[in-house]
């Protein structure tokens, strides 16, 4: 993702590509593992949005908090389980 985008507390509807850097057209499993700003970790459900891209849309609630949000990409395929890097992004209150 990335930083000259700005998104906002209770923002709903905008799409987190993350590009996992390998085939993940046969994936089984896609998720997203999120540290939100107070420390709590929450469990996405992502889908496979490209060879090498998957996707999850915000729902009402992911985006409670300001601050920096902490996403890592959990991804199993038939050869291969695992996270990937460690993304930030940051989420403001109004106005800023």
């Amino acid at each position: 993702m990335l930083e000259e985008n700005k998104y906002y507390v209770d923002d709903v509807g905008t799409t987190i590509l993350v590009d996992v850097g390998s085939d993940v057209s046969e994936a089984t499993e896609c998720l997203l593992y999120v540290r939100k700003p107070n420390g709590t970790v929450v469990t996405w459900i992502a889908a496979v949005s490209g060879a090498e891209e998957i996707s999850y849309v915000v729902q009402d609630g992911d985006w409670d908090l300001a601050g920096i949000y902490m996403l890592q990409a959990y991804v199993v395929t038939p050869a291969w389980s695992g996270r990937g890097s460690t993304a930030t992004f940051t989420v403001y209150t109004d106005f800023k």
